[in-house]
């Protein structure tokens, strides 16, 4: 137990280390660049959420070690995370300007940080796949030494990477150049995102290393084209400025993707289907 507690400390440290970079955008960047990366990030982190619908795939590979459960994942994660980017990059201005309509400027800010939590999203599914195939814990007696050498102690050493990328490279950049509050902000967001895919493409290397991940194009293809449908018909209408105007269009927008994904995709219908029968079931038990 002390040995593996070893490699998560480890981990969490490491994660601890990548925060600074926000540490040098609040001391270098100023106090607007500060507010404009808090306020994109706020919005953005709602596209993180739909990573809690892939939250069962971690013990579900501990148990059984089945392929199309990742598969599966894959596609319930996505079909919520892609149009939730498409989203918010269209109606950008609309959701920063319900926090204050001086946030309206760091639009490009919030596009970059939308794209990056979709990459998040998916970088985390990865991650459950690579430690429910991991075997070096599985056992009582865990060797230090192989610990060490394990895929596993690999993915935790991601995050001082992505440090070692991220951190001088911000410095230079927000102490070189005269950049006002939304560049500064922005500069740190594609900085941070482009670091966060080197390390995807690592994460993706070593998981199909251990095993060959179906992963399903053709939904996704559906996903992107629904997605797209909807995020064009949100940035051609008058964009809202009021909370509730906002949240009306961004209802519409849910209703066109999901009116459109249930008329060209079959696995989408039957998904509502499911859950209007476990809505109905639920309503009867608690009348």
């Amino acid at each position: 137990w002390l040995k593996g507690s070893i490699v998560n400390i480890y981990n969490v440290v490491g994660n601890q280390i990548a925060l600074y970079i926000f540490i040098l955008l609040f001391s270098y960047g100023g106090e607007g660049a500060r507010g404009n990366y808090g306020a994109a990030a706020l919005i953005a982190a709602i596209i993180s959420y739909s990573s809690f619908l892939g939250f069962a795939l971690y013990p579900k590979l501990l148990a059984e070690r089945k392929r199309e459960d990742i598969t599966t994942s894959m596609k319930f994660i996505l079909m919520f995370a892609i149009p939730m980017t498409a989203g918010a990059i269209a109606l950008s201005d609309s959701y920063l300007s319900m926090l204050t309509v001086e946030f309206g400027e760091a639009t490009p800010v919030l596009v970059v940080l939308a794209i990056d939590a979709l990459l998040g999203t998916v970088s985390g599914l990865y991650g459950s796949v690579l430690l429910g195939f991991e075997k070096i814990d599985e056992q009582a007696k865990i060797s230090f030494r192989e610990l060490i050498r394990s895929r596993m102690f690999i993915a935790f050493s991601l995050p001082y990477l992505h440090s070692l990328i991220t951190l001088p490279t911000t410095f230079y950049v927000l102490t070189t150049y005269a950049l006002n509050d939304v560049e500064a902000a922005l500069c740190v967001g594609i900085i941070n995102s482009s670091a966060r895919f080197a390390m995807f493409l690592i994460l993706y290397t070593i998981v199909h290393k251990i095993i060959t991940v179906d992963i399903p194009w053709r939904n996704i293809a559906r996903y992107v084209f629904a997605s797209a449908v909807m995020a064009t018909s949100l940035f051609v209408i008058p964009h809202p400025k009021t909370i509730l105007l906002t949240l009306v269009v961004t209802i519409i927008g849910g209703i066109v993707y999901l009116a459109l994904l249930m008329a060209i995709d079959r696995e989408a219908r039957v998904l509502a289907v499911t859950l209007w029968q476990e809505t109905m079931t639920k309503v009867k038990g608690i009348i």
